[in-house]
């Protein structure tokens, strides 16, 4: 005759799985709706776990933990899994976990950056279209050789936020409001880049 399987109480089987007491309600409902096994209620102790169940709600509290899979799931798979395969499942369902968080991880991060890295084409584009029209305007001596762009840049700069302020101020306030605005800018800039300095 062969011994009769250990009895835990649900506090017992809480601590070893390391639930609380509203999970183990949870963990044990769902088993006892999935495998059609009755577990033991006693009056004055609560429920009543057999090693069976302890077994099959840790398989189904693994699972939950590695695969971050739901309780019901985890429960089916824990019953219809033996034992000894169990480990080889919970790997190849982490795995496949991990692939998937890989692929939307990826997904997601080429989105993001998408819009950044047209911003970046479009930008060095700009960049390149200038510094070719700086090459024509030293080939047709325009700018004298060796100009300091910087210089140029910051002059450009300052003659752009003169001419913003100008648009907005009233009008013949400053030279740059009156109709020849683009000759006063020209020679503004003219004496900018060949003064001595």
């Amino acid at each position: 005759m062969s011994e009769p399987e250990p009895i835990y109480t649900a506090r017992e089987v809480a601590t070893q799985l390391g639930l609380g007491a509203a999970m183990l309600r949870r963990y044990a409902s769902t088993y006892e709706a999935v495998s059609g096994d009755e577990i033991t209620v006693h009056k004055r102790d609560g429920r009543l776990f057999t090693e069976t169940q302890v077994k099959a709600l840790s398989r189904a509290r693994e699972l939950v933990m590695r695969t971050n899979t739901d309780v019901e799931t985890a429960v089916r798979q824990a019953l219809e899994k033996p034992l000894e395969t169990a480990p080889v499942a919970l790997a190849q369902s982490s795995a496949l976990a991990a692939d998937s968080l890989i692929q939307a991880l990826t997904a997601a991060n080429k989105a993001a950056t998408q819009p950044l890295l047209d911003e970046v084409r479009l930008l060095r584009e700009q960049v390149e279209k200038q510094n070719a029209l700086m090459e024509q305007l030293i080939e047709k001596r325009v700018l004298p050789p060796g100009v300091n762009h910087e210089r140029i840049d910051r002059a450009l700069e300052v003659e752009m936020l003169k001419s913003q302020e100008a648009a907005t101020a009233p009008e013949d306030s400053t030279p740059a409001a009156r109709p020849g605005v683009l000759v006063w800018a020209a020679q503004r800039l003219e004496r900018l880049l060949y003064r001595k300095g």
